[in-house]
């Protein structure tokens, strides 16, 4: 019997975010220069960008779930 794989809604919200290509670039310069994730987490808010979960602040807590979903 197959089991479905579990559903994540954030998952699904950040492949919908329009700039969510840009972000993550943005995300992983800065962190390669050796910014800190609340450095980080101001340049995304200086961008006007809003956070995948649609919030207008992003968080030092934001920026560490992203780092680690997606560290290369």
């Amino acid at each position: 019997m197959l089991t479905a794989a579990p559903f994540n809604v954030g998952d699904t919200l950040e492949q919908f975010h329009p700039f969510q290509k840009e972000i993550l670039n943005v995300l992983r310069l800065l962190n390669s220069i050796g910014l800190n994730c609340n450095t980080i987490a101001a340049a995304l808010g200086l961008q006007k960008w809003k956070t995948f979960y649609g919030g207008c602040e992003w968080t030092e807590e934001d920026v560490k779930g992203l780092l680690e979903k997606y560290r290369s």
